[in-house]
């Protein structure tokens, strides 16, 4: 004998997880089917998507010989700035900013800190991207420093970390993206990285 519960979105809160294996648990005792509404379908899926994101990105920064950390506009909001800072005190990597990402890395961190780029395909940034085998941006827009200058081959890997998905161009075609709020990626993230 099996028996079947329809969770719909109405029910779907606090314990909502626990009341199938409960259900599966009670008599009659038997195979339980359990049916989640769409959205609770979709949003795990998104969730475990992420989750393996996380993961990828995490494996590929810490096998990466000069991994990069290109910091955009949206780095520099103080919810944002400070997830950039946690990461960075825990696992230190040259970090390059846009003009528009100044003031994001602290003194504490000014080891880190490379320079600008944006303006001139001349600052030390520049070198530093040319010498990269990952590039990870955050909050980073191609209108900040057009990846046609930096990545003219299109041959860098890139991990992008936006609050909103990025326009793939040519010249930037990130391998991993991991969108949501900045501040909460990073925090996993830097909870993650080895």
């Amino acid at each position: 004998m099996s028996s079947r519960s329809i969770l719909g979105a109405g029910s779907w809160g606090p314990g909502a997880s626990v009341r199938p294996a409960a259900g599966a648990m009670a008599d009659p005792i038997g195979p339980h089917a359990h049916e989640l509404p769409h959205e609770v379908r979709v949003g795990l899926r998104a969730d475990l998507a992420k989750d393996a994101g996380q993961v990828a990105a995490c494996v590929r920064v810490g096998a990466a010989r000069q991994p990069v950390l290109l910091l955009g506009l949206e780095a520099s909001r103080p919810e944002n700035a400070e997830a950039v800072r946690r990461l960075l005190t825990k696992f230190p990597m040259a970090t390059i900013q846009t003009f528009e990402a100044a003031g994001v890395l602290s003194r504490a961190l000014v080891n880190c800190f490379v320079g600008r780029v944006g303006l001139f395909r001349n600052q030390p940034g520049d070198e530093l991207l040319r010498a990269a085998d990952l590039v990870v941006t955050v909050g980073f827009s191609p209108v900040e420093y057009d990846p046609e200058v930096w990545n003219a081959d299109d041959s860098l890997e890139i991990v992008h970390i936006d609050s909103v998905r990025m326009d793939v161009g040519y010249n930037y075609r990130p391998s991993i993206e991991l969108t949501g709020s900045i501040s909460a990626t990073l925090d996993e993230f830097t909870e993650r990285i080895p």
